[in-house]
């Protein structure tokens, strides 16, 4: 990897970690503030549904506007916003609304700096080193995930919200001087002041060009079927899948997590120290194969009603662990040609409303598939879904990839 991805991905994982430590922060300040589940709920669902509706208006931004400066300026921002609250939460100058503030300027600045770090990634990396680089980025993403979290609870519970906003602030501006390094070439002539923009047309010509592109188009298929019918279940349903229908105990639903998270890393392992381009077509058959296949099996071993308890969770984290394995694999690619196959100039919207079509698929197949499990043994709905990955699989994704991956 060159100079230039270095800089960039360490700036990412500093800001990540931060992130990760403080992310944990907000929601146990607000429920000490309030005592209110809702209050928290409320702000959440508020934050969520606010970047859904601003992220294609940020993507305009990031393709009429110098991606590099985006980013530093982001990063900037961000590490001055922390240390604004950290010093007002340290003399007690604070309330709900501000933290409420807070959290959607900080929205608005992470997700503008998310749209441009998505567009420039292409231009600093070459294409053949591309799915690389994003396996890099989840391994760097997956290590803060699993450090930041324990981390930023130790310190809460010993000095509260402000030293994680400390430690934020820090990060964020040790990760926006890491960019200035990098070096971009930026075509000066696209500039536009932000008043000479129309949003809605170049929204509109986003969605008109991800319309024609017949590629674009096959691509977003398989990323809203995973984002529908594979991420909720693993993302949202495992605490049913092992407690409630499984019959173990909450602990093991922490391991479980665990298994997962292990096989992310194993995946995006594989595709950074292992896979090469000639076998990137074998790897994208395979990992939708035993995706599926294991959505299948772990269908059925929640029915194998086996004496010993330890044999039964270690076939479900195995499963577990396979699928993370194939899921990281596949998706790495995908996502990955899916950028490479969008013209630079349209980068940042293209990939602002491939996220939006993401978020919706994903909220549909989390509110169907929570409809269903309500209903049914989680069994059922796993093994509907491996049996019908295996068709889609079949008659679709492979078909695809003999002539595209």
């Amino acid at each position: 990897m060159n100079r230039n991805f270095k800089l960039y991905i360490f700036g990412r994982f500093i800001s990540n970690l931060g992130d990760t430590i403080q992310v944990i922060g907000f929601p146990l300040l607000l429920l000490d503030m309030t005592q209110s589940a809702t209050i928290l709920g409320l702000a959440t669902i508020f934050i969520m549904f606010f970047e859904l509706i601003i992220r294609p208006f940020l993507g305009v931004i990031a393709d009429n506007y110098n991606r590099k400066r985006i980013m530093v300026g982001m990063d900037f921002i961000s590490g001055i916003l922390c240390l604004t609250m950290a010093y007002l939460i340290a003399n007690n100058i604070i309330n709900v609304w501000m933290i409420f503030i807070y959290l959607v300027i900080q929205s608005i600045v992470s997700t503008l700096f998310d749209t441009s770090t998505y567009a420039i990634l292409p231009e600093i990396v070459e294409n053949k080193y591309l799915e690389k680089a994003n396996s890099y980025l989840l391994i760097v993403s997956n290590i803060s995930s699993l450090a930041g979290p324990p981390i930023g609870a130790l310190l809460y519970s010993v000095y509260g919200i402000k030293i994680l906003l400390l430690i934020n602030g820090i990060t964020f501006l040790l990760s926006g001087i890491s960019e200035l390094y990098i070096e971009y070439n930026y075509n000066i002539e696209n500039n536009k002041k932000l008043l000479e923009i129309s949003f809605y047309n170049e929204i509109k010509d986003g969605i008109k060009y991800l319309k024609r592109k017949k590629e674009l188009k096959h691509l977003l298929n398989m990323i809203v079927y995973y984002s529908a019918w594979m991420i909720p279940i693993f993302a949202v349903f495992i605490p049913i899948i092992i407690k409630r229908d499984g019959g173990f105990s909450a602990t093991y639903v922490g391991l479980a997590e665990t298994a997962m998270t292990i096989g992310s890393l194993t995946g995006a392992s594989l595709i950074t120290f292992v896979m090469t381009n000639n076998k990137k077509p074998l790897y994208f058959k395979l990992s939708n194969i035993i995706m599926n296949m294991a959505v299948l099996f772990l269908g059925i071993i929640i029915f194998w009603n086996y004496p010993n308890k330890i044999i039964k969770f270690s076939a479900i984290s195995i499963m577990l662990f396979l699928f993370n394995i194939s899921f990281i694999i596949s998706n790495v690619i995908i996502n990955s040609k899916f950028q490479t196959s969008i013209d630079n100039e349209i980068r940042g919207r293209i990939g602002s409303l491939k996220i939006v079509i993401m978020q919706i698929a994903t909220i549909i197949g989390i509110y169907i598939g929570g409809k269903i499990i309500d209903k049914i043994s989680s069994g059922y709905y796993l093994i509907f879904l491996g049996l019908t990955g295996i068709l889609v699989t079949t008659l679709y994704i492979i078909p695809y990839s003999r002539e595209n991956i």
